[in-house]
């Protein structure tokens, strides 16, 4: 078996199409998703986990398994 830079040649492109090809799947999955989406509400939402505040941080000594 010898070197053969045409093979090789054509499976470097073949990879490069399937790249390509699945980088375009992911951007029409992602547009697709955002379409998908509900619109966000007209009034502001905050979750109590958001607004919740810790006086003092927690250390690893203090965090029972």
């Amino acid at each position: 078996m010898g070197f053969r830079p045409r093979k090789t040649a054509v499976q470097q492109v073949e990879q490069i199409d399937r790249w390509i090809a699945t980088e375009e799947r992911r951007e029409i999955e992602r547009r697709h998703g955002e379409q998908a989406r509900p619109p966000a509400p007209d009034w502001p939402y905050t979750s109590a986990v958001a607004t919740w505040r810790v006086s003092a941080p927690v250390t690893s000594t203090e965090i029972r398994h």
